[in-house]
């Protein structure tokens, strides 16, 4: 009986919180990859790394993208994500548009569905899928006045390395 009790406690332990297998995992790494945004042509990277004693994922996003005519642009964000084996999740990101937005995250599998902000700021969703092929499918969406999502950038990536 002292063993089953001690069982229960232990799995209660790992399936609790920042202790349960990271379901996230299939992001930890570099990717880079081209897309577009905004009907730009778009150099991508991702870093998504462990962060705060693994309570959180965090993104760090760059993206370049460049006009028909060689102009280029930057935009650069920062995401944590909860890292923790739950559907629901919440997170915060921070850009270099100056947006401090509410995340809410939800997993599937190899896949993670971000919408991002609110009816009082500006609101948006960022899908992230595992291709059978390995590599990383990004899309991202904003919502006009009447509440419809419109498509404004893609972008295949592969990964680059593995960071601890």
């Amino acid at each position: 009986m002292k063993n089953l009790f001690l069982i229960l406690c232990i799995t209660g332990l790992f399936t609790s919180t920042a202790w349960a297998e990271d379901t996230l995992m299939f992001l930890h790494g570099t990717w880079e990859g081209t897309g577009t945004t905004s009907g730009m042509d778009a150099e991508v990277q991702h870093m998504w790394v462990p962060a705060l004693d693994g309570r959180f994922l965090t993104l760090r996003l760059h993206n370049r993208m460049t006009l028909g005519d060689g102009t280029e642009f930057v935009f650069e964000g920062n995401g944590y994500y909860q890292a923790w084996d739950v559907a629901q999740r919440a997170g915060v990101w921070i850009d270099s548009n100056g947006e401090i937005l509410p995340l809410q995250i939800a997993v599937d599998g190899h896949f993670m569905n971000v919408v991002w902000g609110s009816s009082d700021t500006k609101l948006g969703r960022s899908t992230y899928r595992l291709l059978e092929n390995g590599t990383l499918e990004t899309t991202d969406f904003i919502a006009n006045a009447e509440g419809k999502w419109k498509k404004f950038g893609h972008a295949i990536l592969h990964k680059v390395s593995i960071d601890e």
